[in-house]
């Protein structure tokens, strides 16, 4: 992926919310470079889903990102959904039944 690219991609993915959080430490498996606090917590723009320590991976090691992703990011003019509080909710309930937590007040 591109370097412009690359930096893009990783600014949408921090912008984006953390919809199911876990209080853990994940350490880097390929090189031993980095460690994210929380990382195994799953963030998402309400069309794709990512964990938070793959950020990292991105910016360490350049792991791509799949085109149809690159695509749509690109589509939105590299800007992050605003999501309201209902839609929020929704996202998290389909998260939540594909990882398997808790359950939503709200």
């Amino acid at each position: 992926m591109p370097s412009d690219v690359r930096v893009r991609v990783l600014d949408y993915l921090t912008g984006c919310p953390v919809f199911l959080a876990w209080m853990e430490v994940t350490r880097d498996e390929i090189g031993g470079q980095f460690e994210v606090a929380g990382g195994s917590a799953i963030a998402s723009d309400g069309v794709y889903y990512w964990r938070l320590d793959g950020i990292e991976y991105i910016r360490e090691y350049g792991i791509p990102v799949p085109h149809d992703a690159v695509a749509y990011f690109e589509a939105r003019k590299w800007i992050v959904p605003t999501i309201e509080r209902a839609e929020y909710i929704q996202i998290y309930r389909e998260l939540d039944e594909l990882f398997g937590g808790g359950e939503v007040v709200g």
